[in-house]
């Protein structure tokens, strides 16, 4: 019922909206004109997690990314992003994580080892090649929408989840082999292709859109969940894009960030009109 009583009431909102923009002497040159130059490229990392995550139905494995062999690899990898030249470095964190930024620094100072994770392995990493005095935390929770994801009490869920692990565990085995066998250079311009990156969106259209119980659009709800929590993602790029241009600057945004966000960031970007994608892959390391 507040779902229903929210729905009118934005519709209300908007009609009101709508009546005065349009209204007889509101003119359509009146509106703010969209900006002729973006405020910002954007490039977007697609990342499995090097510490893994607990946090995920399906979970890449990685051997130690704190190898020899392996920490020469992100340092090409981290040369290379770096050439890009970006002005600001911005990793999958709250902006409440509030040692973020004092690990940074103390990096920066040579009195913090990086841990296993990819935001100081990659992140601190470019950050400090460009010489930034911080890193830019743009990950949030999703608009909180309550859903029941057991399947023992959500037969919708219960229904799907056969053919959900029938697609879901050959589908991490596969990358983790692909990470085992390749450079991570090599791994993440794979990674980052057009069709890894649509086998992973999949899991959300081809599967959570099916997940419902007679009053209840469980899977829809899951969906729209996680649309919600990348939209803020890409609003606090777009804040973080704003005061560069306020300042008179074009910012260069490097998100490092989970590859499953990354499909539907590209098309929050490409909506946008102040923010421009520029294609990881075009600077990744080449073997």
């Amino acid at each position: 019922m507040k779902r229903h009583a929210l729905s009118a009431a934005c519709l209300t909102i908007w009609a009101a909206v709508a009546a005065t923009w349009f209204a007889p002497g509101v003119r359509a040159q009146d509106a703010p004109a969209a900006p002729q130059e973006p405020w910002a490229e954007v490039m977007l990392l697609g990342m499995t997690h090097f510490a893994g995550s607990s946090g995920d139905m399906f979970s890449v494995e990685v051997d130690d990314v704190l190898a020899p062999r392996r920490q020469r690899e992100i340092e090409a990898v981290a040369e290379a992003l770096a050439a890009w030249e970006p002005t600001i470095v911005a990793v999958e964190r709250r902006p409440d994580r509030e040692n973020l930024q004092s690990d940074y620094q103390a990096y920066v100072r040579g009195e913090h080892e990086l841990s296993v994770n990819e935001v100081q392995q990659l992140g601190f990493r470019i950050a400090a090649m460009r010489g930034l005095d911080r890193v830019a935390p743009i990950d949030a929770a999703g608009p909180g929408i309550e859903v029941d994801y057991d399947p023992e009490t959500n037969t919708g869920m219960a229904a799907i989840m056969p053919e959900l692990m029938a697609f879901g565990q050959p589908l991490v085995d596969g990358i983790s082999q692909e990470f085992a066998d390749r450079s991570i250079g090599s791994f993440l311009r794979w990674f980052n292709a057009p069709e890894q990156l649509a086998q992973n969106h999949a899991f959300y259209h081809r599967f959570m859109m099916r997940i419902w119980n007679e009053d209840d659009p469980s899977g829809a709800l899951m969906v729209a969940d996680w649309y919600g929590r990348n939209l803020i993602i890409v609003q606090n790029i777009l804040r973080e894009a704003q005061l560069a241009a306020d300042a008179g600057e074009t910012a260069r945004v490097l998100v490092i960030i989970g590859q499953g966000h990354v499909p539907t960031m590209q098309r929050f970007i490409e909506d946008s009109p102040y923010l421009e994608r520029v294609d990881v892959r075009d600077w990744l390391p080449v073997e």
